[in-house]
């Protein structure tokens, strides 16, 4: 069982982020969630813009919200990165 649990313990430090490489381009496990999480958000919201009526947005409106919210991830969290692991 001690085996077991030392194992448990230092899996995340066996875990290689990178799910492939092209050259200097990186697919890493977090990114291929946030593109899955922003699909999934996005194929829910014009599914409820079409059935439910009393919604004010139109789909150019959804994307272009998206869009804004796509943006300011990734410059938020590289502010935060910078700001709090990298000061320098």
């Amino acid at each position: 069982m001690d085996g077991f649990l030392t194992w448990w313990q230092h899996l995340p430090e066996n875990i290689d982020p990178v799910i492939f490489q092209i050259g200097g381009f990186e697919l890493r496990y977090y990114g291929l969630m946030y593109i899955a999480a922003f699909g999934c958000a996005y194929a829910l919201a014009r599914y409820r813009l079409k059935k439910e009526p009393g919604w004010n947005l139109t789909v150019e409106d959804l994307q272009g919200v998206l869009t804004a919210i796509v943006i300011g991830l990734m410059a938020g969290a590289r502010l935060g990165y910078v700001l709090f692991y990298n000061p320098g």
